[in-house]
């Protein structure tokens, strides 16, 4: 054992220096790679934040709140247009699941009765607003996290203290 450490020694002495290099550069290579996916997963996610979940959720959440039926409706229709639309990019929502669910209401939704809006419809509306408001919020705190400067629970205790004033 000795003597293969002795053998060893003169050899990692003299290129000692090379291997360091070598070590340095892979692991400078992997470190730039992690951070450039990472840099490219939160520009995807800013995009499809700004230019569809965004304004899928914003829109729904509108719509959800209107009581007239025949008002809702149009609104629904115009929703389905604009969303669909060439420019809209439904492929930014990054979820298969949730494309396919978007597509099943707008087809249930051309299945309707154009007079009414029938419990099975609304009900799936707001499954998918349910949905839509989760993917929104995930995809924003993951964006945003590091911009609250002030945690929750200092602001829950901040309005407490507020409240009591």
């Amino acid at each position: 054992m000795k003597e293969t450490m002795e053998s060893i020694l003169p050899f990692l002495k003299e290129y000692l220096s090379v291997i360091v290099a070598i070590l340095a550069s892979f692991f400078t290579y992997l470190f730039g790679r992690k951070k450039e996916n990472y840099s490219f997963y939160i520009n995807q996610a800013k995009e499809g934040l700004e230019n569809i979940t965004g304004p899928i959720y914003y829109n729904l959440k509108y719509i959800l709140e209107i009581e007239n039926d025949e008002q809702k409706m149009n609104l629904i229709l115009k929703w389905f247009s604009n969303t669909l639309a060439d420019e809209a990019p439904l492929y930014q929502l990054g979820n298969k699941k949730i494309i396919n669910d978007f597509l099943e209401l707008k087809q249930a939704f051309y299945k309707e009765n154009k007079l009414k809006l029938t419990e099975d419809f609304q009900t799936k509306l707001s499954s998918f607003y349910k949905i839509i408001e989760e993917r929104y919020w995930t995809t924003f705190n993951a964006l945003y996290r590091d911009f609250d400067l002030i945690p929750e629970f200092l602001m829950q205790v901040l309005h407490i203290e507020l409240s009591l004033s």
